[in-house]
């Protein structure tokens, strides 16, 4: 019993990864429902894992580790292949400007700085108690509702 008590939380942890995962995998394929699906689930399970985590008491360093690595795919990944797929149609030039790269790779900083954030987050003690700035659950949403917005207007 003591062994599903003290995993318990991880578990859900690794539901939010699981389902990051295949979040990915439809932004890039496409099936922007699926995606949208994905992330909700992601949200409702990285809000859970701390939940059950604290009511059973269940806290440890593994899932501080595991939160943030799941959220780093559900909530770092997904939005960089968002505006990798918002920049696609850019090719080279954007603004006038021709750039020796594909635009759409620079979409990619919001995976690198989503880690950056989720790192800063584990060493910064005061944000045990209160987030500075914009979590990558918040940031995700943002940036994946604008371009779901966009895609299904595109369709009418």
């Amino acid at each position: 019993m003591n062994f599903i008590k003290n995993n318990l939380a991880n578990a859900i942890t690794l539901g939010n990864l699981f389902s990051g995962c295949v979040g990915a995998i439809h932004m890039i394929t496409g099936n922007y429902e699926i995606t949208a699906i994905c992330i909700l689930l992601s949200l409702i399970l990285d809000f859970f894992d701390g939940f059950v985590a604290r009511a059973l008491k269940a806290n440890s360093n593994l899932g501080v580790q595991l939160d943030s690595l799941a959220d780093m795919v559900s909530f770092g990944l997904i939005p960089g292949l968002t505006m990798f797929k918002m920049l696609e149609p850019f090719g080279t030039e954007l603004f006038g400007m021709s750039f020796p790269f594909e635009i759409k790779y620079s979409g990619l900083f919001i995976t690198l700085f989503s880690c950056l954030r989720l790192a800063i987050f584990n060493l910064d003690e005061d944000q045990k108690y209160y987030f500075k700035g914009l979590n990558t659950p918040s940031n995700t949403v943002l940036i994946f509702g604008l371009f779901y917005a966009y895609t299904q207007n595109q369709k009418l």
